[in-house]
């Protein structure tokens, strides 16, 4: 059963199916309480609440709040729970698949994420971003771009998580572009500022001063201004070639230390043409 409704606020899970349509002066709207707290679906365009497949589905410029996350997108289909058996999460918003480019998905603390479309599981507290382009910023620096995908998930020691996989990039503010097949961003659970990156795979790492170092791993620590790589690191500056198995970069003296792996030594080769 569908019913034909203006601008609507309901406090409750759905108990019938209904199709909201935007009035003259206003947006459609629907709201319900659930135990992660308030739930909230606006549209410019029409709101559809199925009762009978437990879903709402909203178009043109839609915008999903819960918990302190804001999803938007041309199109949102959103899924509660309704499980008698399972009480404490009765009624809650469990998943949301967000598409029509542009999709955004911001937080109250500045995490902005950006992409072709985006899925949202608010009981595990985890987004994934889907296209050719997406993309995390924070507001208070740090970006983490892919061209495959990009997870953000809050890990169980209540700090958030963001994992790019795919032609990945970041930055930390500091003039540094970090690159890699995978990168992992972990944030600070008291600010929501990146606080580390951890780069898998092909790692690239270079510095607005010209030098470019690569490995196969490589940690850096944002806050400190120090980037860790080891396995098969090499150091190119100024012509300059430099290899070792492990190298620490102080980004704040502009010093790095090229170091050997166990019973190895370091290579250098020093001159103008830094070709093989």
């Amino acid at each position: 059963m569908k019913f034909m409704l203006k601008k609507t606020t309901i406090t409750a899970p759905a108990l019938f199916a209904a199709v909201l349509f935007l009035s003259a002066d206003a947006r459609a709207q629907t709201t319900f309480l659930s135990d992660g707290g308030r739930v909230t679906l606006e549209a410019d365009g029409v709101i559809e609440w199925n009762r009978e497949e437990f879903y709402y589905a909203a178009e043109d410029n839609v915008r999903l709040s819960r918990g302190g996350w804001h999803v938007r997108a041309d199109r949102i289909q959103a899924h509660y729970s309704d499980d008698d058996n399972a009480r404490a999460l009765s009624g809650d918003l469990s998943f949301a698949r967000a598409f029509g480019v542009p999709v955004t998905a911001e937080s109250d603390d500045g995490t902005r994420i950006a992409a072709d479309e985006i899925q949202w599981w608010p009981l595990e507290s985890r987004l994934e971003a889907l296209g050719d382009a997406a993309e995390l910023t924070r507001r208070d620096g740090g970006r983490l771009t892919a061209s495959g995908s990009l997870m953000w998930w809050e890990s169980l020691e209540g700090r958030p998580v963001a994992e790019a996989r795919g032609g990945v990039m970041a930055s930390g503010g500091g003039g540094e572009t970090l690159r890699a097949e995978r990168i992992r961003a972990v944030f600070s659970g008291a600010t929501g500022k990146i606080e580390e990156y951890q780069a898998f795979g092909d790692v690239s790492v270079e510095r607005a001063d010209g030098e470019i170092a690569k490995s196969r791993w490589a940690r850096y620590d944002v806050g400190g201004e120090r980037i860790v790589l080891e396995g098969g690191v090499r150091l190119e500056r100024e012509g300059q070639i430099l290899r070792g198995e492990r190298a620490e970069m102080d980004l704040a003296s502009g010093v790095s230390v090229l170091l050997p792996g166990e019973g190895g030594r370091v290579e250098g080769r020093f001159d103008t043409d830094a070709e093989q």
